[in-house]
């Protein structure tokens, strides 16, 4: 075999690579975010007139390698707008949480303070890390 097949070939598995890494990610993380529909329009596109192309030139690792990465960016398309659908969903049904309400402790109420942003992390949970020292560690005894 010549080495002209070989080269084409081994950047058709790079590029094929390329695109399944990030739907790997996707479907490992069931996120879309970062994600733009656009790169999956433009691979679509872009694989389909190369095949198009190579199929009218006869060049078969070029008609192969374009038509499995349009067939994977169908694909990769399909998925980011189903997760980024569901991602729309479960912020609309995610419910309002009340603010939250300090009583002094003469009975007075504080001002409400708002919750945190569902994507921010509950203050609440955040545990604080203290170095120990002369100011944090156990009391000395004297």
């Amino acid at each position: 075999m010549e080495a002209t097949p070989i080269i084409g070939w081994l950047s058709a598995a790079v590029l094929f690579a390329t695109i399944a890494a990030q739907i790997t990610r996707q479907l490992r993380t069931g996120q879309a975010a970062g994600v733009s529909p656009l790169l999956y329009v433009g691979q679509i596109t872009a694989s389909g007139g190369f095949a198009a192309y190579a199929a009218l030139t006869g060049d078969v690792i070029f008609v192969v390698t374009n038509a499995a990465l349009a067939a994977v960016a169908v694909f990769g398309l399909a998925l980011t707008l189903r997760q980024r659908r569901a991602e729309r969903r479960e912020r609309r049904e995610e419910p309002a949480r009340p603010a939250l309400v300090l009583v002094a402790s003469n009975g007075a109420a504080t001002p409400p303070i708002p919750r945190p942003a569902p994507d921010l992390p509950d203050p609440r949970r955040v545990v604080a890390f203290r170095r120990p020292g002369p100011l944090h560690g156990p009391r000395a005894t004297r």
